[in-house]
């Protein structure tokens, strides 16, 4: 392709093995100077760009990553909703699960707020636990969570809900609701205040009968 487009520079991005004994990412740039009848041939340049995709790899996880918790957020969650509603288009079933938590101010207000972040990791490390490895697991903000259930049902993420309930027991309570996708919830916002009014519908029940809507 280079030897075709004299003078026109071609980049090719491609992993090489170093003499370090490690893979290390390079940029290659491919210049065709055929046509310069002193080199006749193609010049290639090559660069060692594995800090900067380093870098560029962190800077995604931190746009994409709760910082405490190692979730996934908001914004993951915005472009993971949009994808699995394509999906749901092929009627596929989408559950949306929206958890938050009773009783954590007191946290924060009686222990302080590091005892409250160790409670935020905890409930994200039991979340992490009891859900599928094809759920996407997300701290929406504060100490609410979301969990996205590609092919979930109202059961499946009831049941979810009640084994994170179950494990947290005696630590902090947590209130619950599910919606799952029907053809006239067309955007990732619909979805979630469906799931957030299920949410709260369900806090009076919840706080005495540990139901869930």
């Amino acid at each position: 392709m280079a030897a075709r487009s004299p003078g026109r520079p071609i980049t090719l991005d491609f992993p090489i093995w170093a003499k370090s004994g490690t893979w290390c990412d390079t940029e290659t740039t491919v210049t065709s100077l055929v046509h310069d009848p002193d080199i006749r041939g193609l010049v290639l340049n090559t660069r060692d760009i594995s800090e900067r995709r380093r870098l560029e790899e962190q800077l995604t996880l931190q746009a994409y990553s709760d910082g405490l918790t190692g979730l996934a957020n908001r914004s993951l969650f915005r472009s993971k909703v949009e994808t699995a509603l394509k999906v749901a288009l092929d009627r596929a079933e989408v559950g949306v699960l929206f958890l938050d938590l009773d009783g954590f101010k007191a946290v924060n207000d009686e222990e302080g707020h590091q005892a409250g972040d160790r409670v935020l990791c905890e409930v994200a490390a039991t979340l992490k636990a009891e859900a599928r490895g094809s759920d996407v697991v997300v701290r929406y903000g504060g100490d609410e969570f979301l969990v996205i259930l590609p092919g979930g049902t109202p059961s499946a993420a009831r049941s979810l809900a009640e084994r994170v309930r179950t494990r947290l027991a005696g630590r902090v309570g947590v209130s619950a609701g599910v919606a799952v996708y029907r053809p006239e919830l067309h955007s990732p916002d619909e979805l979630i205040r469906e799931a957030d009014r299920a949410l709260y519908a369900s806090k009076p029940r919840f706080a005495s009968r540990g139901e869930l809507n």
